[in-house]
Order: structure tokens, then C-alpha cells, then sequence
């Protein structure tokens, strides 16, 4: 059934049909709520019933879901009506590879820069555990930014079982050849073990790759037949035509990268897509020598012979004399550096560990001055956050010693030393080894900084105008002043100007409406202000600015007398970065020969509220699945307090995503909205003693985290609990309801424990202000010790301490978080760095005594950073200890992914 204009799935309005294939037709949409113009693709209803079609329909939402890279269609959201299944894709303007080989073979630079772009974007893939297996040119568009690969309909993930075999794994019926059989693909770009039934891995695309790359080099295809059964016959038993028959000048390396990828057994074909794209880079940036070898084997061989070879000879001593000629008198030429070829790439962290996932749009990586470096924050199981280095030509990686709890680097000028931010000071470590050493102090939270050649470091901090100070240290002046009149909250997020005396900078407010970017001078405190944005900007070479504007990425031409922007935004990359409101921050970072480095959103988890006993016996769920952050139980049991992904948030999948509050009737299933703004985050929902109020934190119009309270039923109005400076979230009632406990985070990289005195109007006080994060604080039910999380001792531990005093510690732990009391205060609870359910048992009286931790049962918990909404609840238990409600993961996110863009220049 075909869809009608104005249709609506959802939001989504139906514009028009733009394609259709085996599996569903795809329409041009409207996403009614954010305004923009989609790629829906549908299975239809009288399909939706197949079991089979379905499964394979759900595979490719989950397949593209997991991927984020600049040359993979984007998967914005999934849905179902009156039993019709739909995804929604970004909507990509260009021509499919395969309408544009109607017109015969791509140019050479065409061909390497797609097959490069492809390359990586099947690398991006396979290192998620997903093979497209229907890799082909119509599954390929070429847009002015380049290649995007999309349609992962026949996508297989590695991890599913292997003992239950579906429509996707069975080879054709071999009954009848020469008719449609049942093999998934299209015939021409299937590898042997495809057609021969066997299961398909990431060498399988590696054949289909080379099958395409042999078409866009040749404009022709690899295999052809008559029929099916004399087609397959090809593809299993013969070889293509040499390439160089059929384009003379193809570089010989190019035609055996090719024929590499096509042999017949998957072990003698390239091992990886990364490899390929390595090489099609080494091919690309060498093409004017590789054109005068294909000249040279032209001239040895086309329309020649046996009888010939003594011509040949002559040929080949003519050239060989030439070249001595050329070495003899053109040095200088031979020396002349090869042009430039822009490329794309993506890096992942190391095994084991993990770009951060808190704080994702923050700049917490940097490329050097000459583009050939990058230093990265990634974070390690069990170990602090570090900062990681690697060499661009290179894809090993190493630690940088003194760089644990670092945040937002940048480079000295010579590329030897790394600065950055840790605490409340701004730190320098050099790459070759030794001491961290303290620049200055930093009084607000760090904002960015940039180092210039004469050795002077400009840095930002909140509340502050930009500020000046020596790499050798000193005491930092101030270079900006604020403007106190327009209510400014900073001066952020500095980039110099290859001048090094003009620099870019955000002026700062909390209505993030006001804030734009201005050029500031060393020389004078009156800056120019550039453009309207919400959001930080850097410096591209040759003179361009860069910056995010709706989600892309793009660079606009920079003026500097005066300092003004012309002509249009030049669009570099279509994926939306994170973005951080709260901080105008965006993952950018230039140097200063167009070398661009950013970071793409992870997708966030999908979540099911689960039951279980204490031996891990699931027992029901509660609730649909959703994107669900928190949740808390009431006092009395009967009602779950859950924080879930607003609307915004799960359309657009952003760093700082908004969430909101619902409450969940556990014995009626009835669930009731009690926070609606869509833009606004609320979070860490704490249940009154009476159980009659929520106290939350809220980010009003971008600002710092305040407290307020509403009616758990939703209705009345919200009234304002506490309106510190600090960004505090709420975490736990004392059970006689004079004391809440919150979060601080007054600095940006510590957490502190501190509690208000609900006395009018409250007070607040410190209980744990220690040098690191103490998070997740929970009362004792008799409220006079308080346990909680911290990383005083280089991983995670659950300690407990006496409330209000702070005195005494206890570790109860052998490494977790999340503590939460039995209601008889005979019983902690915690999980394990493993994911395991841990109970201690607690001894009652005046002194705490604590019993070595038992496991109960694994979990399969979301990944939670400790200062992640400021510590929010993963899991609650009963008040006998008997049940646990966990949020469960039942569709895995996937992290951050960091993107490379080399030699960009503006003529795209």
C-alpha cells in the first residue's frame, strides 16, 4: 500500500515516495516537531505480519542504530502504526553510485576518495560487531560532502546466536537456478560463502567492496551471467576481466588492491576495510607517481606480443634513460610534495575502554598545531579518566603519564607539552615524560584555553572575562572584561588567530538567545562581536571560521579587517554533534593546515524496568521499554519515580540530553507526567518522607541545577526549594524530613556531598567536601550514618560515615557504587564494578560494624558516570530487602565516536 501525501506516521507528515525495494518503500517526510525533512522507510502492513520480514526489518533499525559516522545514513527514530513498521533516516540529497555509473567509469580521484569514505565506513561497522552484507551501488549516494552507505536491511550482528537460523543465513534453493531464489543481496556483489550458504563475516563486504570499487574503476561489473545459475557460476569459479584491458592507465597497485579484495577465499583477501582504506590513502596521495607507472606498463603492453619484445626493451631503455635525465638535471621537481587529498576517518578508543560518555560535547580532545597528532580523554574499567595520544599516520595509541582527571586539553606551540585542566588548576605535562607541573590556580570552572608561541596561555574560567598567564606560571590578568550591565556569566572558550594577537571567544549568558561570538585583540579590552550562536567556534585554515549551526558542521569565510564573515556556511559534515547547552560547548577542534577533529553522538540505551528476587529470578517488568535515566522508589512501595529521555532528547540524541519525571502506579501500571518542558532537563526525583512531594533539580533556561519541589500526583505548581549559585541536584531525605542531601558541584570536576537544613529558609552545609567526587549519598533509616560513593582511592567504593558530623569511615566494598539501605538498617546494598547485586550485612547500634559483601545476582545495567545527572539511581529495593527494581538494558547505546578530516579545503 502506498502512502499518501499528507499521511501521518507519528509525527511524521508524508511528502512524497522516493524509492522502494524488497524491503518496504521509502517516502520523503516532515518531522512535524523539530521542523525538518526525513527519510521514512516502511514496511507495509500486509508484510508486517511476516515474522521473518519483520525480524528483518528490526535488525536494520538496531544495525544503523549503533552507528554513527559522517558516511553512514543517520537513524533519527523508529516507530509503528495501525500495524504499519516505519524508521526514520535523515533525508540525503545526491544521486545512488549506481545511477551514476550508468554513465560509465568515475574519475580516478572520484573513485579514491568514495572507495575511501566506503572503506571507512565499513571499518566504522565492522568494529561494532556488524556486517552489511548487501553492500552494493545502489545502496551507496554520493552528495556533495560524499559518499554515505546506507540500507543495512540484511545487517547481521555478530553477538546473535548462531544455533537459530533465520531467512538471513540460508543459502538459495538450489531446486531451480534459473529462478528467484531465496539468497539475501543482489548476486553481483555476493561473495562465494554467501552463495554457498556459509555464515557471512566482515570479509564477506570486503568482496562486495572490491566488486564495487571494480565497477566505479571500470563501468562495468565484476560478474556477470544470463542467468542466476550461470551468474553464481562466475562469482564461484572465474575472474574478472584484468581492469587494465579495460581502462589502460588504472595504477597497477590500484587493479591488485581490487583483485585482492574479489579472491574466492575469504583468507586471501584484505583482512580488514581499515587496511583498504589505508591503502586507497597511500594510493590517492601518490597518484601523480603511480600515473607515470600505469604509463609505463601501457607502453610494455597493450597491442604487443612475443614477437615484440625487442621493441619493448628499446621502450623500456628510452624511459629508463629519461629518468636518469630527469634525475640528473630536475631534482628540485622530483621533489615537489604531492597535492593534498582531503579524507575522513573515524578512531575508537582502545579495548577496554571508552571515549567519555558524561560530558560528550565538551572539546576534551585536541589536534596539534600541525595536524599531525591528536590527544584524547578516554575513560579505562576500573581505572581514573587519562588523556591518550596518537599520531594520525599511525593507529597505535599510548596513555599520557600526570594526566589522570584531566579535562579539555591543548598544546603548546612546539607540540611537546600538553595543558590542560584538572581540578581547580591548570596543569602542564610533558609528552616525553615527567612531573605534572602547576600552571595557576583556576577560580570557576575551566572554560578552554589556547597557548600562544611567546609562551603566554589564554584561559577561560565561568563568571570571569578571559584571562592571560605564563606557561611557567604566575598569577593569571585578566585580557576581557565583563560587560555587567548585559548580565554576562563569562567570557569562554578561547581560539587564537594565526596572528596570535586577534582571538575568537563566546560571550557567555545564561540565556542562551543573548550569547554570540566575538574577535577579541591582546591589545585592546574592546572586542568586535562576529556572529550570533549559541555555541563555541575555532579557527579553520585557509581563514574560515568553524562552527555548528543546526547540528552540521560548517565553515563560513572569515574577514579580518574588520573582522566580519562573508559569503555562505560551507557544510562540512551532516551528523549532529553533541552539543552542551548549559556551557555553549560543541566537540570541535582545528589546527592550523585543515586538519578538523569531532566527535559524534553515542545513541543512547534502551531500558526496561525489571523485578527480581534476591536470586536474580525475574519477576515482571514495569512500564514500556524506554530511554529511562533514574528511578526511586516511594516510601511506601507502591509507587516509582522515573526520569526518562524528553522528547528532544530521543529525536536528536544530544550529550546534555533534556529528561523528564514520571511517576509509575506499580500496582495500578498507571503512569503520570509530572514535569513537561521538553527543553528543560529535571532530574534526580527524591521522594519526601511522606511521600507526598518530589524534589528534583532543574536546568531553567540553561543555568546551573536548582532545586524545587511539585506534587507527586503532577497537579499544582512547582514551588522553589533552593536557588544557590552551585548546580546541586537532590539525592535523599532524612527519614524525619529535616535534612535533604544533595550534590554540589560547585567545581567542575568535583562533586561534593552537602545538605540543606529544611529550616526557613534552608541553610546549607558541607558533610564530605573532599579533593574528589562523593556521590549517591543514602540516610541510614535511623539517619544518623549516611553511605555513599567515592574515588578517593583511585576506583569506586561504597563507604559509610556519620551524619551530620562526618566522622569515622567505614569502606563496606570491594570496589562499586549505588549503596541503598533495607528499611530496617540491617542491610546495605551496592553493585560491583562487575555489575553484580552485592548485600552487606549491617550490625544495628551506636557503632557501625559491617560484614564482608555477598553477590546476589548479575545485573545488565546501563553504563553511568558518577556526576551523569548528577549520580542518578540505576536500581531500588524493597523495604524487606525481598525485591529489586533494576533499569535494565534491553537494546545497548552505543559510545561517542571520534571523526578526522584531513586537508579540508573550501573547494568542495
Amino acid at each position: 500500500m502506498t502512502l499518501g501525501s499528507a499521511t501521518k506516521l507519528g509525527p511524521y507528515e508524508i511528502l512524497e515516495p522516493i524509492g522502494a525495494g524488497g524491503m518496504g518503500e521509502v517516502y520523503r517526510a516532515r518531522d512535524t516537531r523539530l521542523d525538518r525533512i526525513v527519510a521514512i522507510k516502511v514496511l507495509p502492513s500486509h508484510l508486517s505480519s511476516n515474522p521473518d520480514l519483520r525480524q528483518r526489518f528490526e535488525r536494520e533499525a538496531r544495525a544503523v542504530s549503533s552507528l554513527n559516522h559522517p558516511h553512514i545514513c543517520t537513524l533519527h527514530d523508529i516507530g509503528s502504526q495501525n500495524g504499519t513498521d516505519y524508521i526514520v533516516m535523515e533525508f540525503i540529497e545526491g544521486e545512488t553510485l549506481s545511477s551514476r555509473l550508468k554513465n560509465g567509469s568515475l574519475p580516478r580521484q572520484d573513485l579514491l576518495r568514495y572507495g575511501i569514505q566506503i572503506a571507512d565506513a565499513l571499518d566504522k561497522a565492522h568494529r561494532q560487531g556488524i556486517v552489511h552484507r548487501d553492500l552494493k551501488p545502489g545502496n551507496i549516494i554520493l552528495t556533495k560532502s560524499g559518499a554515505k552507505l546506507l540500507d543495512f536491511g540484511l545487517a547481521k550482528l555478530r553477538s546473535e546466536s548462531k544455533s537459530r537460523p533465520d531467512v538471513s543465513t540460508l543459502p538459495t534453493e538450489h531446486r531451480d537456478l534459473t529462478q528467484e531464489g531465496m539468497v539475501l543481496g543482489t548476486f553481483q556483489y555476493m561473495a562465494p560463502e554467501q552463495l554457498e550458504g556459509k555464515d557471512a563475516d566482515h570479509r564477506t563486504d570486503i568482496f562486495a567492496l572490491g566488486a564495487v570499487l571494480y565497477e566505479m574503476a571500470t563501468g562495468k561489473k565484476a560478474f556477470e551471467g544470463k542467468s542466476q545459475a550461470s551468474l553464481i557460476a562466475a562469482i564461484l569459479k572465474e575472474e574478472p576481466k584484468p581492469i587494465s584491458e579495460l581502462q589502460p592507465l588504472t595504477p597497477p597497485i590500484l587493479e591488485r588492491l581490487i583483485k585482492n579484495c574479489l579472491a574466492k577465499d575469504p583468507e586471501d583477501r584484505w583482512q580488514s576495510a581499515h587496511d583498504i582504506s589505508k591503502e586507497l590513502r597511500w594510493i590517492s596521495e601518490g597518484s601523480d607517481t603511480t600515473q607515470l607507472t600505469s604509463v609505463a606498463s601501457v607502453s610494455s603492453t597493450k597491442g604487443r606480443n612475443r614477437a615484440s619484445l625487442p621493441g619493448w626493451i628499446v621502450a623500456a631503455g628510452l624511459l629508463l634513460a629519461l629518468s636518469g635525465l630527469l634525475l640528473l638535471f630536475y631534482p628540485k621537481w622530483l621533489e615537489k610534495p604531492r597535492k593534498a587529498v582531503e579524507t575522513q576517518f573515524s578512531i575508537d578508543p582502545e579495548p577496554g575502554s571508552t571515549f567519555l560518555l558524561a560530558n560528550q560535547a565538551d572539546p576534551d580532545f585536541a589536534i596539534s598545531p600541525d595536524g599531525t597528532k591528536l590527544v584524547y580523554l578516554v575513560a579505562s574499567a576500573n581505572q581514573k579518566d587519562q588523556l591518550w595520544l596518537r599520531s594520525l599516520s599511525s593507529v597505535s595509541t599510548q596513555p599520557i603519564a600526570g594526566t589522570e582527571s584531566a579535562r579539555m586539553p591543548f598544546w603548546s606551540p612546539d607540540a611537546e607539552n600538553i595543558a590542560f585542566a584538572s581540578g581547580t588548576r591548570l596543569v602542564k605535562v610533558p609528552l616525553s615524560g615527567g612531573t605534572p607541573q602547576v600552571i595557576c590556580d583556576l577560580h570557576g570552572e575551566f572554560r578552554g584555553g589556547d597557548w600562544l608561541p611567546d609562551g603566554t596561555i589564554l584561559f577561560a574560567t565561568m563568571n570571569n572575562g578571559l584571562q592571560r598567564v605564563s606557561s611557567e606560571g604566575g598569577e593569571p590578568k585578566l585580557v576581557t572584561q565583563l560587560d555587567t550591565t548585559e548580565k554576562g556569566i563569562g567570557h569562554s572558550w578561547p581560539a587564537m588567530l594565526p596572528d596570535n594577537k586577534h582571538f575568537l571567544f563566546l560571550n557567555d549568558f545564561s540565556d542562551p538567545t543573548k550569547r554570540a561570538i566575538y574577535v577579541g585583540s591582546l591589545d585592546s579590552k574592546e572586542p568586535v562581536r562576529l556572529m550570533k550562536t549559541q555555541f563555541m567556534a575555532q579557527y579553520l585554515d585557509p581563514g574560515y571560521l568553524l562552527y555548528i549551526q543546526a547540528g552540521s558542521l560548517v565553515a563560513q569565510k572569515l574577514e579580518m579587517d574588520p573582522p566580519r564573515l562573508t559569503g555562505d556556511p560551507i557544510r562540512i559534515v551532516d551528523p549532529e554533534l553533541p552539543i552542551n547547552v548549559l556551557r555553549g560547548a560543541a566537540p570541535i577542534t582545528s589546527s592550523l593546515n585543515g586538519t578538523i577533529a569531532f566527535r559524534v553522538s553515542g545513541i543512547f540505551q534502551k531500558t526496561q524496568l525489571y523485578w527480581f528476587d534476591r536470586n536474580g529470578k525475574n519477576l515482571g517488568t514495569v512500564g514500556p521499554v524506554g530511554s529511562y535515566v533514574s528511578l526511586n522508589l516511594s516510601p511506601d512501595g507502591k509507587r516509582a519515580a522515573i526520569t526518562a529521555l524528553s522528547e528532544i532528547g530521543r529525536s536528536i540524541g544530544r550529550a546534555e540530553v533534556p529528561v523528564n519525571i514520571w511517576v509509575i502506579d506499580l500496582v495500578r501500571g498507571v503512569q503520570t507526567r509530572v514535569t513537561f518542558d521538553p527543553s528543560t532537563s529535571d532530574e534526580n526525583p527524591t521522594w519526601s518522607p511522606d511521600g507526598r512531594w518530589l524534589t528534583f533539580a532543574s536546568h531553567r533556561n540553561a543555568e546551573q541545577a536548582k532545586i524545587y519541589r511539585k506534587p507527586a500526583t503532577g497537579e499544582g505548581q512547582e514551588q522553589s526549594v533552593w536557588l544557590g549559585t552551585g548546580n546541586e541536584h537532590p539525592i535523599d531525605w532524612s527519614p524525619d524530613g529535616k535534612y535533604l542531601l544533595v550534590h554540589s558541584a560547585g567545581n567542575y570536576s568535583d562533586l561534593d556531598l552537602m545538605y540543606l537544613v529544611m529550616s526557613e529558609p534552608p541553610e546549607k552545609k558541607a558533610f564530605l567536601n573532599g579533593s574528589g567526587q562523593e556521590v549517591q549519598g543514602q540516610f541510614s533509616p535511623g539517619g544518623n550514618w549516611v553511605a555513599y560513593t567515592s574515588e578517593e582511592s583511585g576506583r569506586q567504593e561504597v563507604y559509610v560515615r556519620r551524619f551530620p558530623s562526618g566522622e569515622a569511615k567505614w569502606q563496606i566494598s570491594s570496589g562499586g557504587g549505588e549503596p541503598r539501605w533495607r528499611s530496617d538498617g540491617k542491610e546495605l546494598f551496592y553493585i560491583s564494578l562487575d555489575g553484580k547485586m552485592m548485600s552487606v550485612a549491617i550490625k544495628p547500634g551506636d557503632n557501625f560494624e559491617a560484614s564482608p559483601p555477598v553477590p546476589l545476582f548479575s545485573t545488565n545495567l546501563g553504563v553511568l558516570d558518577p556526576d551523569f545527572y548528577g549520580g542518578s539511581q540505576r536500581y531500588d529495593v524493597t523495604a524487606d530487602g525481598s525485591r529489586f527494581l533494576v533499569n535494565t538494558v534491553v537494546v545497548a547505546g552505543t559510545p561517542p565516536s571520534m571523526h578526522i578530516i584531513t586537508n579540508w579545503t573550501p573547494s568542495r
